[in-house]
């Protein structure tokens, strides 16, 4: 299968009825992603950690007529990440597809950028990514990981 055979294949799945698992989606290409999704039937488990822009994606999915679940998760913090995994298990079931799009982003230059923040990018922008995707308790079958670029280098 040449990789515009993989693409058309893939355009072609329903993804509906899956329970999709999207990071970062109180906003942006997050939010924009869940309305992807909920447009396709898809069941929604949404991560942010900020919780009222959450509850709102979460409620808009809903008026798009599908089931939706907002956690509030500190994507920097791996304890958080596994004990939310472990409810969302208990409450939605098994992820079937992990959307990684949690990402934190400075305006300022690299030099400039104070080494708290420099943390705060990397944790959540890499190590992030890396949590999610091997935590025991999604047990998702497919996995798409979204880069977005944390620092402005000059």
């Amino acid at each position: 299968l040449d990789s515009e055979g993989a693409r058309d294949c893939l355009l072609r799945k329903s993804v509906a009825g899956e329970i999709v698992l999207i990071t970062g989606a109180a906003s942006g290409i997050g939010k924009l992603i869940a309305f992807e999704f909920a447009k396709q039937r898809s069941r929604l488990v949404l991560w942010d950690i900020n919780k009222s822009g959450i509850e709102e994606t979460a409620e808009d999915c809903r008026k798009l007529g599908v089931e939706a679940y907002p956690y509030v998760v500190d994507c920097s913090l791996k304890e958080d990440i596994y004990s939310v995994a472990e409810k969302v298990k208990k409450d939605v079931g098994d992820i079937t597809i992990l959307v990684n799009n949690a990402g934190v982003a400075t305006t300022a230059d690299l030099l400039s950028t104070q080494d708290k923040q420099i943390q705060k990018i990397y944790d959540v922008n890499i190590l992030a990514h890396f949590w999610v995707s091997i935590t025991e308790n999604l047990n998702f079958k497919y996995l798409v990981n979204i880069r977005n670029s944390g620092l402005k280098l000059n």
